[in-house]
């Protein structure tokens, strides 16, 4: 709740915008999915599933704050970069959606992936419960009756509003193919023939591969538009981006932990 509160509250005081896009809450998310590897060895999170925290995978890393993504096989890497894809693209979605949209309207979009992760995990051959779909049902007519309140205060959608939507909409369905992806790494089936994959050591990498993505786009942007044109820095927006990162660890630290632990059953409790 208080990460897209956040956002409204720097988007409000200059220290993102629209165009170009900067990105700059989607680097902090970033940040702190990066920030979960180290998070998890110092809040000593145990997971079950012979899960150690992302060890295993590792052979030759010193300390969980290295850069690992180099000691990974090739066919280790290219999972990584799947699952990154994935998860950068929905992200970038859905932190364009919320700035263009606010916060009112992008809680009910985005909160709609809880049916869209039982239908894609439907498509990808995972079995669901009656009980489950039964409370996909129950959260998404919940979500479609309580967002006539909220479409009603802006009145008539404008185009800024329904494009949007459109790309939240669009972020939406991507994180929950990631979701579905990311699971099948973390908790594959006993006939795939895949290495388990420590949730967190997923998180952090995925958190590392975008942190570099978006540190070379403001870069790039700052070489073309020049940083003040680009850039509000005030100290209560510096704060508001430290409070994002951290939220976003602990965010990205209990998820990740939910999603080694319950598997198939996460979709209803996501």
């Amino acid at each position: 709740v208080i990460q897209p509160i956040l956002v409204d509250y720097v988007r409000y005081n200059g220290g993102t915008n629209d165009w170009p896009p900067t990105l700059l809450p989607l680097l902090a998310n970033a940040l702190g999915m990066a920030l979960v590897l180290k998070l998890a060895n110092i809040t000593n999170v145990k997971l079950s599933h012979n899960q150690n925290n992302g060890r295993s995978l590792v052979r030759k890393r010193r300390n969980s704050g290295e850069w690992i993504f180099r000691y990974l096989s090739r066919t280790e890497k290219r999972r990584f970069i799947i699952a990154t894809m994935l998860d950068f693209g929905s992200a970038a979605c859905t932190i364009t959606g919320l700035l263009l949209v606010g916060s009112g309207i992008y809680t009910i979009i985005y909160s709609s992936g809880t049916a869209w992760t039982a239908v894609i995990s439907w498509i990808y051959g995972k079995e669901l419960h009656q009980g489950q779909w039964m409370g996909v049902f129950i959260v998404t007519l919940g979500l479609a009756l309580n967002s006539y309140g909220i479409v009603d205060d802006f009145g008539d959608f404008s185009q800024r509003l329904l494009l949007g939507s459109l790309v939240l909409f669009l972020g939406t369905v991507l994180h929950s193919a990631s979701f579905v992806y990311n699971e099948a790494q973390i908790l594959p089936k006993r006939n795939d023939a895949v290495t388990q994959i420590s949730p967190f050591l997923l998180c952090a990498i995925m958190g590392q591969l975008e942190t570099i993505c978006l540190i070379f786009w403001n870069t790039v942007l700052i070489g073309l538009y020049g940083f003040t044109s680009l850039y509000t820095v005030t100290s209560s927006v510096l704060c508001c981006y430290m409070i994002l990162v951290l939220s976003n660890a602990v965010h990205a630290l209990a998820f990740f932990a939910m999603l080694g632990q319950l598997g198939r059953f996460m979709p209803l409790c996501h």
